[in-house]
């Protein structure tokens, strides 16, 4: 008796496995202007053919699946004229067959910020993360608010009327590839905006060019060590020096509402240009400033991005409320990421114990963690302060151990 049992439930088993209907993959979000594009791979076996799918949306942490799609999607694509701003949403898609459907295959959480509630907006890739927080680090001591997100659209058209920083960071954002990136460039442009861009040769486009008059020479790249402010602008009496080469960089403006403020010491090219034209303002770079050396005598690196600031008409030459502070190298990883249960986390170059923060999308702390110098490391559970569960989504941790500090986002998947 017992062995038929176990014979049934077998054959029970291996018949709901054999007829287990295929997800489709998981959504993969892009971003055009005014819009979420949405892709996924089909949902298809040697023993099932999806004839459709339905597309759903979530809004919020712990926000209800709705249906997006009016009809049958017979595609593995949908555009969503939606835009979710400051609030976490995510996509998930089923495939539906001649009898039935397959359960819900959920994306990762997205999350937009919205630029009328913050100062400055930091585009960046994940790739180049160390940067791109010390880029932050130095706003955020400086006194703005800010965030960041890997992509500048779906930010377009009016939606940065009100911004008052548009930093654009990481080596390597590909806006001569997206012309639609271009646009939303001359459109804050166009509501006087105020530009900062790391890497300007590789970020060049002759969309752009109209609005940031600069070029390329011709001459030969040689090898430098330093690089000065130039007389008469904002960065006079500058100067500053490379533990290691570079070679001389080759930006020259086209017209005189560009202007070299930062040369290197062979003056092929320029290395930081500004412009200042129809009532926006552009500082565009083309060396790594971040692996500078400081000299209180010829200026610090947080003094060229208060001169910066200045120059944008965002910090007044006397303003001294926030005095400002360059991060030291410290990083802050995290392994796995995304994760389910827990999530470990681990510092390289904190000397001293300190305090790691898990806050949410919106910026609100909901657990602290003790780090100890000595362990190197800390979980993290995924739960507050209260031993609660948190929902799935975006969080980010950040340590303060003595005056360094460092952060990482999480993304957290049940």
């Amino acid at each position: 008796m017992k062995t038929l049992l176990i014979i049934s439930l077998t054959i029970i088993l291996l018949s709901s496995l054999a007829f287990a209907y295929p997800m489709p993959g998981k959504p993969h979000v892009d971003y055009t202007c005014g819009s979420v594009l949405l892709q996924w791979s089909p949902a298809d076996s040697e023993q099932f053919h999806a004839n459709g799918y339905n597309l759903f949306k979530s809004i919020g942490a712990d926000g209800n699946w709705r249906q997006i799609n009016q009809g049958l999607l017979t595609d593995t694509t949908f555009s969503d004229p939606e835009i979710i701003i400051a609030n976490q949403f995510r996509y998930g898609v089923k495939a539906v067959f001649a009898n039935n459907e397959s359960d819900l295959n959920m994306g990762l959480p997205e999350y937009l910020p919205d630029p009328a509630t913050i100062d400055y907006l930091l585009v960046g890739r994940d790739v180049e993360q160390p940067l791109n927080d010390w880029y932050m680090s130095i706003l955020d001591s400086l006194g703005l608010h800010g965030a960041q997100v890997s992509s500048l659209l779906p930010y377009c058209g009016d939606m940065l009327r009100n911004l008052r920083l548009l930093w654009i960071g990481g080596i390597g954002y590909d806006i001569p590839h997206s012309s639609e990136s271009a646009d939303a460039v001359i459109d804050y442009l166009n509501h006087n905006g105020r530009l900062y861009m790391n890497e300007g040769s590789s970020i060049w486009s002759p969309e752009l060019h109209e609005y940031l008059p600069y070029g390329y020479t011709t001459c030969m790249s040689f090898p430098f060590l330093s690089i000065h402010g130039v007389d008469g602008t904002f960065t006079h009496g500058l100067w500053y020096q490379f533990p290691e080469t570079l070679y001389s960089s080759n930006l020259v403006p086209t017209n005189y509402e560009a202007q070299i403020v930062l040369e290197d010491d062979v003056q092929c090219g320029c290395v930081t240009l500004s412009v200042n034209k129809n009532g926006y303002k552009a500082v565009i770079n083309s060396q790594p400033l971040h692996q500078a050396v400081d000299n209180d005598s010829t200026g610090t690196r947080l003094e060229l991005f208060r001169k910066i600031l200045q120059y944008f008409d965002i910090l007044s030459s006397v303003d001294e409320t926030h005095s400002g502070s360059l991060p030291d190298k410290m990083s802050l990883t995290a392994y796995p990421n995304p994760f389910n249960a827990q999530v470990n986390l681990t510092v390289s170059g904190g000397g001293n114990d300190g305090n790691i923060g898990i806050y949410d999308i919106t910026g609100r702390q909901i657990r602290s963690l003790d780090y100890l110098a000595s362990s190197a490391s800390v979980i993290w559970d995924g739960k507050s302060d209260l031993g609660t569960p948190v929902a799935s989504g975006v969080y980010f941790a950040r340590i303060i151990s003595g005056e360094k500090t460092a952060g990482v986002k999480l993304t957290l998947l049940k």
